[in-house]
This record gives C-alpha cells, sequence and structure tokens, in this order.
C-alpha cells in the first residue's frame, strides 16, 4: 500500500471527510443468496468489487502465518466473518458480507449498513462464522445464529450491537474496548475478512492520518467485506475505532468513545472490563460433587492479556520528496528508491537525518538533507540546469540501505513467529537460528539508534 501524496496529508480533513456520508463508500460485498450456506464463498463476474481502499500493494497478511498463541491469533479470536441474507422487494435474495465482532456473552458489534442494512432491503436471516482461517480447512468454523434486528443502532454513527445466540464468548472471548481516543500518526491494525476471506490482519504502513468529529482517515488496507471490522491500537491492542468504508481517498473509521458515549450497552461492558481487568471473559463448567449439592455451577475465569512486548519497532518514518521541474530520480546511499521519480512518497526507518540525491538529465545533481521528525516530512527543491555531461551513475555505494531494509525484514519475521527479545543463554547452552536471527535484528535496530 503506498502512502498518501502530501496534498491529500495536507487537504484530507477538509476534503476528504466530505465523502463519508455517500453510500458508495461502505465496504459491503454482496453476493447471490444461494451462497449464504457457504463456507468458502464463489467469486462471480457480478460480485467483483473494484479494489477501491487498496493504494498499491496488497499488504494483507493470513493470520494462520502467525503461530497459535500469537498476539494477533489471540487478539483476533472474537473477530468473525458477518453474512446477512437480504430480500429485496421483488423477492430476490442476496448475501452481504461484513465483519462483526463479540463484545459479550450476548452481543456482537458490527455497522449499521450491515444490519440492519438499507431500507429497500429486508433482512431474512443472519449468523456469524467464528475460526475461518484457512479456506482449505473449514472443519473448525462454528457457526452462530444472529438476530435480523438491532438491539441498539445509529445510521450516523454507523454501528449496530446484535443479539448472538450460543454465547460464541466463551469460546473466543471478547475483544478489549477502548477508552481513549485514538490520535493523528497513531500505529494501528485490523483484523477483517476482506471480500469474504479467510481472516485476515492489516498492520503494514497501517496508522491514523487525520481526525474530524466521530470519524478519522486510516491508511490500513481493507476492501469490501471489511466493514465492521475493530480497529486495533498498535500500543494497548484495544478496539479505538469501527471501520466502516473506504475509497481512493482514504479508508475511514468511526471513533470508539464516541460510539460509546452513545451507547449505555458498551459502556456496561466497558466498565465491567475494567472492573475485571481482561480483556473478555472464558466460561469453564465445575461440577459441585458436596454431599449437599450435585447440580452443575458456572465459574467466569478470565483471559490473559497479550503480552506488552518488552521491546517495540518504531513506527515507520514517511518522506515526500517533489522538485522544478519533476520526474528527477531519487537515490538513498547509492541505491535507488524503487523506480520512483519525483513526485515521490516513501517509508524508511526512522533515525536522525537522511541525504538523498536527485538526479535528472540537463540538472546538477542536488544533494538533499531530510531531518524527519514524529510522522511525516515533505521537501520540494528546484533543480538548477547544468550544461555539464549528464552523471547517470549513482553514488558510491553504502550499504546503510541495504542493512537498513534487512532489519526491517529481520523485525517482520521476529514479530511473526512472537518473538521480541532473545534470552540469555544459560552456561553451557547453545544458541538456536531463531535466537541467532532475533539478535542480530536488535543489533541491526541498536545501529540506527531505535
Amino acid at each position: 500500500m503506498s502512502v498518501r501524496s502530501a496534498v491529500f496529508m495536507l487537504t484530507c480533513v477538509v476534503t476528504g471527510l466530505l465523502f463519508l456520508a455517500s453510500s458508495a463508500l461502505a465496504q459491503v460485498r454482496i453476493l447471490p443468496g444461494t451462497e449464504f450456506d457457504h463456507v468458502n464463498t464463489r467469486k462471480t463476474k457480478s460480485a467483483q468489487i473494484k479494489l477501491e481502499s487498496m493504494q498499491a500493494s496488497n499488504d494483507f497478511e493470513s493470520i494462520l502465518s502467525f503461530r497459535e498463541g500469537s498476539r494477533y491469533r489471540r487478539i483476533g479470536r472474537p473477530i468473525g466473518r458477518l453474512k446477512v441474507k437480504v430480500k429485496n422487494s421483488s423477492g430476490r435474495t442476496g448475501v452481504a458480507l461484513c465483519t462483526a465482532s463479540i463484545i459479550s456473552e450476548k452481543y456482537i458489534l458490527t455497522n449499521n449498513h450491515c444490519i440492519p442494512g438499507s431500507t429497500k432491503l429486508t433482512v431474512v436471516s443472519a449468523k456469524i462464522e467464528m475460526g475461518y482461517l484457512d479456506a482449505e480447512n473449514t472443519a473448525m468454523v462454528r457457526t452462530y445464529k444472529v438476530d435480523n434486528k438491532p438491539v441498539q443502532t445509529s445510521k450516523e454513527l454507523d454501528f449496530s450491537i446484535v443479539r448472538v445466540f450460543g454465547n460464541p464468548s466463551k469460546l473466543y472471548g471478547t475483544i478489549r474496548l477502548a477508552r481513549t481516543r485514538p490520535h493523528v500518526q497513531d500505529a494501528v491494525f485490523i483484523i477483517h475478512h476482506p471480500e469474504g476471506a479467510p481472516k485476515t490482519l492489516s498492520r503494514k504502513d497501517c496508522w491514523v492520518n487525520a481526525l474530524s468529529g466521530v470519524n478519522f482517515i486510516h491508511t490500513c488496507d481493507t476492501l469490501g467485506g471489511s466493514s465492521g471490522s475493530p480497529v486495533f491500537s498498535d500500543e494497548t491492542f484495544e478496539v479505538v475505532g469501527l471501520h466502516f468504508a473506504g475509497s481512493s481517498q482514504g479508508n475511514y473509521g468511526k471513533q470508539l468513545t464516541e460510539i460509546r458515549s452513545k451507547s449505555k450497552i458498551l459502556e456496561s461492558i466497558s466498565v465491567k472490563f475494567r472492573a475485571n481487568n481482561s480483556p473478555g471473559t472464558s466460561t469453564t463448567t465445575k461440577t459441585d460433587t458436596s454431599a449437599s449439592s450435585n447440580t452443575a455451577t458456572t465459574v467466569k475465569k478470565p483471559d490473559r492479556p497479550p503480552p506488552a512486548p518488552k521491546k517495540r519497532r518504531p513506527p515507520p518514518v514517511t518522506v515526500g520528496l517533489n522538485s522544478h521541474p519533476k520526474g528527477a530520480a531519487i537515490y538513498f546511499h547509492g541505491v535507488r528508491i524503487g523506480q520512483g521519480v519525483t513526485p515521490h512518497v516513501f517509508q524508511i526507518v526512522p533515525q536522525k537525518a537522511y541525504s538523498f540525491t536527485l538526479k535528472k538529465r540537463g540538472y546538477a545533481p542536488m544533494v538533499v538533507t531530510v531531518i524527519p521528525k514524529d510522522g511525516r516530512g515533505y521537501m520540494f527543491v528546484s533543480l538548477v540546469e547544468s550544461d555539464a555531461p549528464a552523471d547517470n551513475a549513482p553514488p558510491a555505494l553504502d550499504p546503510a540501505a541495504d542493512q537498513m531494509k534487512k532489519a526491517l525484514s529481520v523485525w517482520d519475521n521476529i514479530e511473526k513467529n512472537g518473538w521480541l527479545t532473545a534470552p540469555k543463554l544459560a552456561p553451557g547452552e547453545k544458541s538456536t537460528p531463531m535466537m541467532d536471527q532475533i539478535r542480530k535484528g536488535e543489533d541491526l535496530f541498536k545501529s540506527f539508534g531505535n
């Protein structure tokens, strides 16, 4: 996913949010009604959706690629694929695909435009499918009936709290609801079912880009079917927003604090969670074998929250370079930044300062120093015409550029496998390739002052 241009960064609050009221942005995927009973839904030509909120590359990661017990697998357990069968005035049926989250023993949270949806359509039935991780193995998928009508909803805030039957929280727990607002430049991530696919994580190049009233713009990749997805803080692992729309102008969410202020149900759940100090509850059955009783009692055991990492990778820094005239190639330590020419926006590992070289035929090479601060930096450079022969040779190669790329790759691999810090070796203990890799990643990041 490419980041927004500098112009959009400066104007998104004013212009981008004007699109939020448009129902065309709502990311619901509609399929033929016959797909309601299929776990692996089929893609038909009529069901193809323009990838309007994918900004270039596909940064989706399958939850299944993370080891069992990793924080993303655990945090994503209460999230499922919502299927809503609808009927129009002529009696023709279709299936709307969204994402929903378990918030208590009785309720799930999703978008208003998922349930009850459009006034021109009637909801016939609905269900949530939990544990859909692998299209090749659907044996672990469990289905729970969902009420046709929400117990609480708001079209303005685009949320619905809907009754679910069978208490899926017993197996899958509940999401953690934040009591604080998101901030611009906060790192976030989304766990969802884009286009009804198996459970997916969006976390790369993913942060809050702008705030306006109850809404915020984020840069996480989403598609039709992502509607109703929880937006998590990457620091607290709590839900700070509810994703509801996406377009080429940006991806949009509602701030959870605004939804909570209008929902007594969510507020009571949040208060109960704080009192129990757990992200959810799982229920186990304990039999009383005493002489005075032979009845079964239910005991609630709090789930353990995901362990706080000892060290987090700092959020990437976004740098934008432009020149007059446009079309200058950009080099960093002898390595060209992709195939991009000015204007160009790209991401780099944070450090104190960067030197870039801009080159264009007929103009003198220009060295530009960028000192990124928290968030983003953008520079405009005027090139100077030169009669000297064009210097098309790149500057001398510096291994720092490759080192930086390797550092990101190693760190991503460490996070995916649940490792953040290598334990110290006991006397006589031999290291493993994984531990060596972790130490290598730590050394690389220390070299950048992180």
